[in-house]
């Protein structure tokens, strides 16, 4: 019995019983309906083995087959099986992997422009900008917006990004995106940058250049009130002819951690400068300057600023100086690095009528053909250093008439003092440990 119906389920699916049975053999519907059809039956439980239904659905394992083949069970080839019950391949995956496809469509999210050098809504990050009104509306509280800039060096000549309340800036890493420019200023203090600042928003994870051979370049901008957020970001500025600056604040108190700034190549450097009542917080930055006339790692004029776990360097010029305070009306200084080395005169700080608490410092002033000196205070004020080492090879400090320095807990070491003003030393020692007498 099982014979025949195996003998007849494919003959009957192709028309042809060969050897089995003499000619052909044929079944004729009486319609093309689901319910005419033919149904070949296991004998011994009456189950299902086939069905051929009138509108063409053919079942295997199925009484009711859904689809023009339609099998209840696996599917084998030579004994192996290659689909299961549930439709899932299960044979030899040779084969099957093709080349890769066309990227489909990006997905589009409010809020949100995206700069890239193909494939995005803007190619200048500047018109990206200048068109939120078309992609973000009035950025507020309730609408934040973003500024997305895919990896690539996006030149925008003297133009500048001019950051928006509101508005993100980010770029794909500070090694992949690059917004470079030539813009300067006519005069000091400088009034723009290739980007300026904004409160209430963010810049992070790119690289921000200034290579142009103006007069006065700053990589980043901050005036007018702003307090942007900068973080993850490589401000660099080279080439300026007179005055080249990393991040210039008037006037401004921005919030920059994360940050490395590398300035050279200008007459004047500088790293960070603040005027006009800026107040500047910065948190794990790294400062590198070097070379022209005067390299500055931090200057501020009538500003103050907080430095934390930073390291900052100034090198290879006649007068370098690590940090540069005049009129500081309260600056804190603590778990950093402050280094001057090579070219003529080193300082590793130098105060003019400046209020100046450092804590758990390292200041380092040698290698110069000149002066070398760990602190140099002038004018009048007072600077407390605790818990830290000061070396000056060729003077520990030189406290001028009319300031208070105050040490405590701190290894002094390098060369002699110079001292017009107060000099009061609690638990100070110098570089072989030996005890320097309370003053």
């Amino acid at each position: 019995m099982k014979k025949y119906w195996f003998v007849g389920l494919f003959s009957i699916v192709f028309g042809v019983m060969g050897d089995v049975l003499a000619g052909d053999m044929g079944a004729t519907l009486k319609d093309n309906t689901p319910n005419s059809g033919f149904t070949i039956k296991e004998g011994t439980t009456n189950s299902t083995v086939a069905r051929f239904r009138g509108d063409g659905n053919v079942g295997i394992g199925t009484a009711n087959p859904s689809a023009k083949l339609d099998i209840a069970g696996n599917v084998a080839i030579n004994g192996t099986p290659v689909i299961d019950s549930t439709g899932k391949w299960v044979g030899d995956s040779t084969g099957l992997v093709g080349p890769q496809g066309p990227q489909g469509p990006q997905a589009k999210y409010g809020g949100v422009a995206v700069v890239a050098k193909s494939g995005g809504d803007y190619t200048d990050p500047v018109a990206a900008m200048a068109g939120i009104a078309v992609w973000g509306g009035t950025p507020s509280p309730s609408n934040p917006c973003l500024l997305k800039i895919m990896p690539g060096v996006y030149d925008i000549g003297t133009n500048s990004l001019v950051m928006q309340p509101y508005v993100d800036i980010e770029g794909a890493g500070e090694t992949v995106t690059k917004i470079t420019g030539t813009t300067s200023s006519v005069g000091y203090p400088i009034s723009n940058g290739v980007v300026q600042g904004a409160s209430n928003a963010e810049i992070k994870s790119l690289t921000v250049e200034n290579t142009g051979t103006g007069s006065y370049n700053a990589a980043i901008y901050n005036g007018n009130g702003a307090a942007p957020k900068i973080t993850h970001v490589t401000a660099i500025s080279v080439g300026g002819n007179t005055y080249n600056c990393g991040i210039f604040n008037n006037n401004s108190a921005p919030y920059i951690a994360y940050t490395t700034v590398k300035v050279s190549d200008g007459a004047s450097n500088y790293g960070i400068d603040s005027h006009n009542s800026s107040s500047p917080d910065l948190f794990d930055v790294k400062i590198d300057v070097s070379g022209g006339n005067v390299a500055v790692g931090v200057a501020e004029n009538s500003s103050t600023y907080a430095i934390a776990n930073s390291r900052i360097y100034a090198s290879g010029s006649p007068d370098n100086r690590g940090i540069y305070s005049v009129k500081s009306a309260g600056a804190l200084i603590r778990n950093s690095m402050i280094h001057a080395s090579g070219g003529t005169n080193n300082h590793g700080v130098y105060t003019s009528e400046a209020t100046l608490t450092m804590a758990s410092v390292w200041l380092y002033a040698a290698g110069g053909t000149g002066l070398n000196y760990g602190v140099n205070t002038h004018g009048s004020g007072i600077i407390r250093i605790d818990s830290s080492v000061t070396r000056g090879n060729s003077r520990t400090i030189s406290n001028n008439l009319g300031v208070t320095t105050n040490f405590g807990s701190s290894k002094l070491e390098g060369g002699n003092w110079f001292n017009a003003g107060v000099i009061h030393c609690v638990g100070c020692y110098d570089e072989n440990y030996d005890p320097i007498a309370n003053q």
